[in-house]
């Protein structure tokens, strides 16, 4: 076996027992918003929260703009970013740094979409267009641990880098379209098994950091 996956799984053996332990404590919960398309242009203010976000482009792609840093991470199509302890910042189908005033309001997305009322509707006047899937993770902030004392303010996924999203990503998205019976506890559910991969691969890439 080649040293890496050795690597890999005798710390990813032993991680997985703490992450599991510590998800029994934290009383984890999640929604996913929506999943919509969204034609060019549009963006998106995201003020910062005491619930982690995530964001998934399902076609397309777009940028994620954090404020504080001025750092602007273009996801491609089947990238996911979370933030999981629930910082400001903005999505939209460009680069181009935005005054916050001219952007809406993230929640008032949420609510508009919900209610029926996308207000990034594909109308045809564009040829570019995103499916853009939002959700939330809750968990109890005051449980005092290692593991969340030293989450990072995103973690952003590459597609390409695990081959389990395609698949997570592709049935999250077909459930929150169909509405089918059951779906909101399903993509319930879903949503954190995508929340507890995600700090798996955030734990194993802090492993290999480590040991190399």
């Amino acid at each position: 076996m080649h040293i890496i996956n050795v690597i890999l799984f005798n710390f990813g053996r032993c991680s997985i027992d703490i992450l599991a332990n510590v998800l029994k404590e934290i009383r984890l919960s999640s929604r996913t918003y929506f999943c919509a398309d969204f034609e060019t242009p549009w963006g998106m203010d995201i003020p910062s929260s005491q619930h982690g976000g995530f964001h998934i482009a399902v076609t397309g792609e777009f940028y994620v703009y954090i404020k504080h840093n001025h750092k602007h991470i273009h996801l491609k199509e089947g990238d996911i970013i979370a933030f999981p302890l629930g910082a400001a910042h903005q999505l939209s189908d460009n680069n181009t740094d935005k005054a916050a005033d001219s952007l809406l309001n993230g929640e008032s997305v949420v609510e508009a979409i919900l209610s029926g009322n996308n207000p990034f509707e594909p109308k045809g006047l564009s040829n570019s267009l995103n499916t853009v899937l939002c959700g939330a993770f809750n968990y109890d902030t005051s449980l005092n641990h290692p593991l969340f004392n030293d989450l990072p303010e995103y973690i952003h996924i590459k597609s390409s880098e695990l081959p389990w999203l395609q698949g997570l990503v592709s049935v999250l998205s077909n459930e929150t379209r169909t509405a089918k019976p059951g779906y909101s506890v399903l993509v319930d559910r879903l949503t954190e098994v995508l929340f507890i991969q995600l700090l798996r691969a955030h734990m194993l890439e802090k492993m290999l950091i480590a040991v190399f």
